[in-house]
């Protein structure tokens, strides 16, 4: 009723006075219940009738709503002191207050949460910590991110596992023979030509929209908040906007790992197997048919040796290695569990580099002048250079920043930043760089003269 009211008069500009007096009024002095207040207050801060200084006189009345004796009030408490700093913040008035009682609030939570395993229990102390730092109370935010990193290690999540229905699985299975032994018919140098310019490998952009819309529109994120955990387990909530990221990023995932990541398997294993595939047939097919085997000048290098290089002795490493590997689990068959971290390692780092002598190699630039420094483009940047929009497809974009960016897996700034341990260096990973590797090198450059 109140939303509809105010609405009219905002729209017919009509009788506003008059309304916002009956707003203060039933703020002040009614009798209905404060949580009733609270909802009527909260429609009138976000009304266009009124200033922002007219809503002064609400902030010690809620204030005074605050009650942390029931733990059964914590929701009332969050929603209060959410609007006291949404207010505090129209009038520029100090906000730490509230969030010191935002603090306070969450061990209401926590009291109801006592099991060191209950991640509720460990997301309320990450939530207490980020609260007391607002309040600029050092002391307890280092106290309480203490707390939060020893249950790092101790709350449980269940896992949910969900497989392909008979049908479904045997009609991928179905898919993967047919196009693998299809492959493998041709020569080497087709069969890598297919893993680094098919058009029909990748999920297409258009594609990708449609499944995420229609999964966000039918996910769980419509009905609840969401807690995501990053990768040293600190958490964090979605906004409608992350959450529809997350949920593009899921179906991406999805079908790489239904049809992309599968026929890659099958058709490398096969090829390593019958010795098709190998570290020098994928040398040569570098070597000959991509820019990483061209030489080219650098300057103000410290050796000779790097005057005159090429971007192949820079992958070698790393490509022997992820090869390597390859052929000792597939050929050996032994149950050894391979090691990728060295050439995840070496190939994600090399990837950013490659992308930047790329875009110098083809007469762009990747220099670009932050706060009044020159630098170069991080790794984001780079992807959204001129030169990279206009010589690679939406979709090989698209698997470069869910690759290597917080867009998805992050696999660069987790090895960067060493946030992996042995366990996340696998497969699925080592084949990720080493496709876009692929697809990076999928062009010959030809020297323009005069």
């Amino acid at each position: 009723m109140y939303l509809g009211i105010l609405h009219i008069s905002e729209k017919t500009k009509c009788y506003i006075e008059i309304v916002k007096s009956t707003i203060v009024d039933i703020v002040e002095s009614s009798q209905l219940p404060y949580y009733q207040k609270l909802n009527v207050l909260e429609l009138a801060v976000d009304s266009k009738l009124f200033r922002a200084k007219e809503f002064e006189f609400s902030l010690p009345i809620l204030t005074s709503w605050i009650d942390f004796s029931d733990s059964g009030n914590y929701f009332v408490n969050q929603s209060i002191l959410n609007l006291a700093i949404k207010i505090s913040d129209k009038l520029k008035k100090p906000v730490n207050e509230y969030y010191e009682k935002l603090a306070i609030n969450q061990d209401s939570i926590i009291g109801q949460h006592l099991e060191e395993t209950d991640f509720i229990r460990f997301t309320s102390f990450g939530e207490k910590a980020k609260y007391y730092k607002k309040a600029g109370n050092i002391e307890e935010y280092e106290k309480t991110l203490i707390e939060y990193t020893r249950l790092k290690t101790k709350f449980e999540l269940a896992l949910i596992e969900v497989r392909l229905p008979i049908k479904e699985t045997e009609l991928v299975h179905d898919y993967l023979n047919r196009k693998s032994e299809l492959l493998l018919q041709m020569p080497i140098e087709t069969i890598l030509h297919y893993f680094s310019t098919s058009n029909d490998l990748l999920i297409k952009t258009d594609v990708l929209d449609k499944m995420t819309e229609e999964g966000f529109k039918h996910s769980f994120y419509q009905f609840t908040s969401v807690n995501v955990f990053d990768i040293n387990s600190n958490h964090k909530k979605l906004t409608d906007e992350e959450a529809k990221a997350n949920e593009r990023f899921k179906a991406y995932a999805l079908h790489f790992n239904l049809f992309v990541f599968p026929l890659f398997i099958k058709t490398t294993a096969l090829g390593i197997i019958n010795g098709k595939i190998n570290y020098h047939s994928v040398f040569k097919f570098l070597n000959d048919n991509s820019w990483y085997g061209q030489k080219f000048d650098r300057g103000n290098v410290e050796r000779d040796l790097d005057s005159k290089s090429n971007w192949l002795s820079l992958f070698a490493p790393g490509l022997y290695d992820f090869l390597s590997q390859l052929e000792w689990a597939f050929i050996m068959n032994n149950n050894n569990v391979p090691n990728f971290i060295l050439c995840i390692d070496s190939l994600t780092l090399k990837f950013e580099g490659a992308i930047r002598d790329f875009i110098r190699l083809i007469g762009g630039t990747s220099t670009i002048e932050k706060r009044g420094e020159l630098k170069e483009q991080l790794l984001e940047e780079l992807l959204q250079n001129p030169e990279i929009i206009k010589h690679f497809t939406k979709d090989d974009i698209t698997l470069f920043k869910y690759v290597f960016t917080n867009s998805g897996w992050n696999i660069r700034n987790n090895v960067a930043h060493c946030f992996y341990p042995f366990s996340n260096y696998s497969f699925d990973k080592a084949t990720l760089v080493f496709l876009c590797i692929l697809k990076l090198g999928k062009y010959k450059l030809t020297i323009k003269t005069e």
